[in-house]
């Protein structure tokens, strides 16, 4: 099972990111992109069974 962390590279979603690790930390594949980029999720080839942490995408 891979875990992947989703998220815009802005200030709120790495700061989302570090409180979310900080308080359940686990080894996760980081899925970044720059501010407003809705199409990070189809970065992703998940498989049955992987996890993602969506955060602060717009």
């Amino acid at each position: 099972m891979t875990h992947y962390d989703i998220f815009n590279g802005d200030a709120d979603g790495i700061c989302a990111l570090h409180q979310l690790r900080l308080a359940d930390p686990q080894p996760s594949r980081l899925v970044t992109g720059v501010k407003r980029d809705i199409n990070l999720l189809k970065r992703v080839s998940a498989d049955a069974g992987d996890q993602l942490t969506v955060l602060d995408i717009s």
